[in-house]
């Protein structure tokens, strides 16, 4: 089994094989990426790219050498079959060409029934020499737009005191954020934003103290609307509006309705000690008192 391990003396990640031991054909390239001052977060990922190359190289009984444009089809055949993404795949032929262009400078053999041009798969990614077709790059004029775009805010937002970078993509995401506070639902702002699921949404729209605060007190007006005699008795006993019973209360309706709220259930659980500390504070302040 091919696989990564840890240099201990570089702290980089070379690829071994459990039979024939450290695969030198790799590790050479990888050393060659540390001297070019290559991340060892970057060095990481081609290695990982190369351990599943290599697994595919040693399940169809081919080679680096021997390795010719029509295998690359069969490589992106065997990626999709896994389930890989198509920047995934890029990445992966991209790392492919690099490690035979270090061994062999004269690039890939091309036979009969491929494309004079390295095989391209359609999808993102960053390969424009190996990938069925070429990708198609941005315009010039949209890469103005969008640097005009980027100077422009870090002028206007200067002054701001937010943590963390305002970046254009942290626009997007408050933007979605206060749509879906307004009312508006994911099923909308998913077509507006242009995910292709519900899921890619939710994590745009952050479920905000705000917000789940706003549904609760709507909730039980609605609720001591409908229940006028229930809210009567409750009156006559006189209604607990302390603060420490109120977020005791918003606590509840949380761990109640946390089901309502599936897209994303760890925030509701950090929402939930977030409010209970609040609850322990305000407890401790009256003691002081």
């Amino acid at each position: 089994m091919v696989r990564t391990i840890v240099d201990k003396e570089s702290g980089f990640h070379r690829v071994v094989d459990d039979e024939k031991g450290p695969l030198e054909e790799i590790n050479a390239f990888l050393r060659s990426l540390e001297a070019r001052g290559l991340s060892p977060l970057t060095v990481r990922a081609y290695a990982f790219d190369l351990v599943a190359f290599y697994r595919w190289l040693a399940g169809t009984d081919r080679s680096l050498k021997e390795l010719t444009q029509a295998d690359l089809l069969d490589f992106i055949a065997w990626e999709k079959q896994r389930c890989a993404q198509p920047r995934s795949i890029n990445r992966r032929l991209t790392v492919c060409r690099l490690l035979h262009g270090f061994w062999f400078p004269g690039g890939l053999v091309a036979r009969a029934g491929v494309s004079l041009s390295a095989p391209y798969y359609r999808g993102p990614g960053r390969d424009r020499y190996i990938g069925v077709h070429k990708l198609r790059k941005k315009p010039a004029l949209a890469l103005r737009v969008m640097a005009e775009l980027r100077n422009h805010l870090k002028i206007v937002t200067k002054d701001i005191d937010i943590p963390g970078p305002i970046v254009t993509h942290r626009l997007r995401h408050t933007y979605a954020t206060e749509l879906l506070n307004a009312g508006m639902s994911l099923a909308a702002i998913m077509k507006l934003l242009g995910h292709k699921t519900i899921a890619m949404t939710a994590r745009y729209a952050d479920i905000t103290l705000h917000s789940v605060i706003d549904q609760y007190c709507n909730a039980m007006l609605n609720i001591s609307s409908k229940y006028e005699t229930a809210n009567t008795y409750g009156q006559a006993r006189g209604i607990d509006n302390h603060p420490d019973r109120l977020l005791h209360d918003t606590i509840s309706w949380l761990r109640l309705n946390r089901d309502d709220f599936s897209a994303n259930p760890n925030k509701i659980d950090t929402l939930i000690k977030r409010i209970y500390r609040l609850e322990q504070e305000i407890s401790n302040l009256e003691k002081l008192t």
